[in-house]
C-alpha cells in the first residue's frame, strides 16, 4: 500500500469555502483515492498487464513495472 499523505486543501488549488472561524481541513488523499478506486471497481476495468497511454518516461516505466510486479499485477 502507498503511504498516506495528509494534504491541506489549499495545496489542491481550490480553496474550500470556510467561515472565518473554521479550521482549515486536512484531506487524506490516499483514503479518498482508495475508496474511489474500490467503489468504481477500477480493479475490474484496468488491465495492469498493458502499458499505460500515454507512455511513461523510461525511468517511470521501469519503476512502474517493478512496482506492479511486486504487487502481483504483472
Amino acid at each position: 500500500m502507498i503511504s498516506t499523505h495528509l494534504v491541506p486543501s489549499q495545496s489542491l488549488g481550490t480553496p474550500l469555502p470556510l467561515r472565518s472561524d473554521d479550521v482549515e481541513p486536512v484531506i487524506d488523499l490516499q483514503t479518498l483515492l482508495s475508496e474511489l478506486y474500490d467503489r468504481a471497481s477500477y480493479d475490474l476495468v484496468i488491465d495492469y498487464s498493458l502499458e499505460p497511454v500515454p507512455p511513461l518516461s523510461e525511468a517511470n516505466a521501469t519503476w512502474n513495472d517493478a512496482w506492479l510486479r511486486q504487487q502481483g499485477l504483472r
